[in-house]
């Protein structure tokens, strides 16, 4: 992170950092590239860290985030922003309010079940000689789908095949750039034996 903040430095850049998994780590600490500047640089608004109650607080479809940065970038940012979009709605910005503001433990308990959702579905590829890697937080988990001859398939056909023949539905890899084309990625916010028959399920029909 300080050789980024260098590099952004260096080059007179803008740094945006998307931190909306920072309650979210299984392994190790989040550490915003904001908290390693001081206030004058943070105040010059060259780092603006983004966050969303869509994951910490389990929002997802409630479209609220906010963000941090110096106050003149701020004000550009909210005059570019209310020429583009309406209010969010009151009752949305009372429960996001309601969510800051209240019992926290919610977040520690979410965070330790997909913590042990990560464990489990890691085991099950592992067993099943398709561990490539163990995620260090989010809920989300890359399944690489080459079959035994060691071709590489799309991971957007696979995923299309598996729901149409074993209706599990996956994410194909291939959304989150070219490196993960043979992969496609699971879900980690589903039950335990969810989780445990959709490995199996993917790790199965791509042995075929």
């Amino acid at each position: 992170m300080a050789e980024l903040l260098e590099f952004a430095r260096r080059h007179d850049l803008y740094l945006l950092s998307d931190e909306c998994y920072d309650e979210l780590v299984f392994e190790g600490k989040h550490v915003s590239p904001a908290t390693m500047l001081s206030r004058d640089e943070f105040d010059d608004g060259r780092v603006i860290s983004v966050y969303t109650f869509s994951k910490t607080y389990a929002m997802t479809g409630w479209r609220i985030g906010y963000l941090a940065t110096g106050r003149q970038l701020m004000k550009t940012i909210v005059d570019v922003l209310n020429a583009s979009y309406t209010n969010i709605s009151t009752p949305i910005q009372r429960a996001a309010a309601a969510a800051l503001t209240g019992p926290q433990e919610c977040v520690t308990e979410m965070r330790q079940t997909y913590h042990r959702r990560r464990d489990l579905a890691v085991k099950l590829l592992k067993e099943s000689g398709r561990y490539v890697y163990t995620p260090r937080g989010a809920f989300y988990v890359l399944v690489d789908v080459t079959n035994p001859e060691g071709t590489q398939r799309r991971g957007r056909q696979f995923a299309l095949d598996l729901l149409r023949e074993r209706n599990v539905a996956v994410a194909p890899g291939s959304g989150f750039g070219s490196v993960a084309e043979q992969f496609v990625r699971v879900s980690l916010a589903a039950t335990d034996e969810e989780i445990e028959r959709g490995v199996k399920e993917i790790c199965a029909f791509a042995d075929r």
